[in-house]
């Protein structure tokens, strides 16, 4: 069985915390594999930011939206 990582979308609330926007399952053989997996993903509307989290509950991989005005 292919290790289980979870991807999920941030968004920014008006008082400018982060808020999980959506989460997908992704399985993959490893961290590295996985974020190849989720290269080309489509992003939602509202997010600002991903992150990859493994099994055990840690962030491997996070990533900002670059297309968005006012945010690096």
């Amino acid at each position: 069985m292919r290790p289980k990582f979870l991807l999920q979308f941030l968004g920014e609330t008006t008082d400018h915390s982060s808020i999980v926007l959506e989460e997908k399952e992704v399985r993959a053989a490893n961290a590295s594999s996985a974020v190849q997996e989720i290269t080309n993903v489509e992003w939602p509307t509202r997010a600002i930011s991903l992150r990859l989290i493994d099994a055990d509950g840690r962030p491997v991989y996070e990533r900002w939206r670059t297309d968005i005005e006012g945010h690096i």
